[in-house]
């Protein structure tokens, strides 16, 4: 499965941490276009619901419910308008990631109404004093926010990160 354009796309097993036996698998989309270090499950959900395990003796089920709810978003070339829609329903995840990439989502649909929503909720979510890591993305969203007028630079902005991503993730021989 190659990633789509502007977006990664796969299944994770994680075996649990409570029952030997057992194992989780989440769905990502992760947006190649918010700066990152490793893949992030940011965007997705959990096969079944956020509650569910799996054993080896569930691959019936877990086929099934792979090609009822995964497999359609994951064989079609999803247009940023998909993927905004799949962050706003879809996603079981709450994470600052998820909330970057609605923010650049709504950017590149010039959706400034949303914008300034997920603007919002992502500087009430941030800790500036106690994380670094929070004040790269306070860093990245007040660029975006102060270029909104310049949408070109912001585009390429977004294609420089996805290039970044491609490289530091190597995923180059995969993206189309």
């Amino acid at each position: 499965m190659q990633p789509i354009y502007n977006c990664h796309r796969g299944f994770v097993i994680d075996p649990s941490q409570l029952q030997k036996d057992t194992f989780d698998i989440e769905t990502f989309f992760m947006p190649l276009y918010i700066p990152v270090t490793d893949i992030v499950r940011g965007i997705g959900w959990t096969v079944g619901g956020s509650s569910a395990s799996w054993t080896k003796e569930s691959v019936s089920d877990i086929v099934f419910l792979l090609k009822r709810d995964a497999l359609p978003l994951f064989t079609k070339a999803v247009s940023d308008e998909d993927l905004l829609d799949i962050t706003l329903e879809k996603v079981s995840f709450n994470s600052l990631h998820k909330l970057q990439s609605q923010l650049a989502l709504a950017v590149r649909l010039r959706n400034m109404q949303l914008f300034d929503k997920i603007y919002s909720e992502i500087k009430e979510k941030l800790y500036v004093d106690h994380y670094d890591w929070h004040r790269d993305i306070l860093q990245r969203i007040e660029f975006i926010k102060e270029n909104l007028l310049h949408y070109d630079l912001l585009m390429k902005y977004f294609d420089k990160c996805r290039e970044e991503n491609i490289q530091v993730l190597g995923i180059k021989d995969f993206v189309n």
